[in-house]
């Protein structure tokens, strides 16, 4: 072994759990009439000395325990969806940190019949270590959402089905208190199946508003930053040949503002695709983009083709 010297860096293999990538999981049904709740246990570990060239993004030395709840009442019209999740690293203790991430989040989903819709979920994320120093991490994120919608079908030619949504999210640092940024989002959608073509037309509006402070080291201060984006989305596409060619045409008009620099994008794009079989798929578009501020007037068109076998 002083002589020859085929590859320094590899390591002998030791079977054990260290080698291995794996999960394991317990689940649970129970149904009535009216009533059915599906709930999972679950836990998965990656080896310190877990490899693998097709799943080279997987984090090593890490577990993640999961407990997952899917709750249906009323045949289903009503359903609520919980899950749990904690993540942490360094099990081996080959490392001077160790990482923990706690995650939970709920949704409830309500579908009468007749009647509107609503959803309203939540989600919260805790990331930190245990690290002393510069490295410390406290990083909390929550979501929150809402909507509801309706299918109108009073208009007889072009059915439509109209979606309101609110979205609030929020991401600081606990640490060091070195940013909190915040965001909103109104979104209103419509979106019509006319009876007559073979037609579908989409209508979006957006509108976003985010509030951001950070920690400027240099004097000392927060500082404050408030913007806004907002958009307008149009799309329609049509079917032919028993729904295998699909042609469609958009439209996206971005503008901001605030204490952002004013400023505006458009996005225009003309395509198609073919549907061979039900899983295979030909596509091809042509984009234009164009951008305008106080300071620049530009365009860029962009053409793409695709082909795809879903499996």
């Amino acid at each position: 072994e002083d002589i020859f010297v085929l590859n320094e860096y590899v390591e002998p293999f030791i079977p054990g759990l260290t080698n291995l990538a794996y999960r394991t999981f317990l689940r649970g049904f129970v149904r009535s009439n009216s009533v059915s709740n599906l709930i999972t246990f679950s836990y998965s570990a990656i080896g310190a000395s877990y490899n693998s060239l097709s799943s080279s993004y997987l984090q090593n030395d890490s577990q993640i325990i999961g407990i997952y709840d899917n709750l249906s009442l009323l045949n289903n019209r009503l359903s609520l969806n919980m899950s749990l999740n904690i993540l942490s690293d360094n099990l081996e203790k080959q490392n001077e940190i160790t990482n923990k991430s706690l995650n939970y989040s709920t949704q409830l989903l309500y579908k009468p019949v007749d009647y509107p819709y609503f959803r309203v979920g939540f989600s919260n994320n805790t990331s930190n270590n245990d690290a002393d120093d510069t490295n410390a991490m406290d990083v909390q994120t929550t979501n929150i959402n809402f909507g509801v919608g309706y299918e109108v079908e009073t208009i007889s030619f072009a059915p439509t089905h109209f979606s309101l949504g609110f979205y609030n999210s929020s991401n600081k640092d606990k640490e060091f208190e070195s940013y909190d940024y915040r965001m909103n989002n109104v979104s209103l959608t419509a979106k019509s199946k006319f009876t007559e073509l073979p037609l579908t037309t989409t209508l979006s509006l957006s509108f976003n508003m985010n509030d951001d402070t950070t920690y400027d080291s240099t004097s000392g201060t927060d500082l404050e930053t408030k913007y806004n984006y907002n958009s307008i989305y149009l799309k329609g596409a049509m079917t032919f040949l028993e729904e295998k060619l699909r042609p469609f045409i958009d439209f996206k008009h971005t503008f901001f503002g605030g204490d952002a620099e004013s400023q505006s994008t458009q996005l225009m794009n003309l395509g198609t695709s073919y549907y061979f079989t039900p899983n295979t798929f030909a596509s091809t578009d042509l984009g234009l983009r164009m951008y305008h501020d106080e300071d620049d007037n530009s365009s860029a068109y962009n053409w793409r083709f695709k082909i795809g076998q879903k499996f």
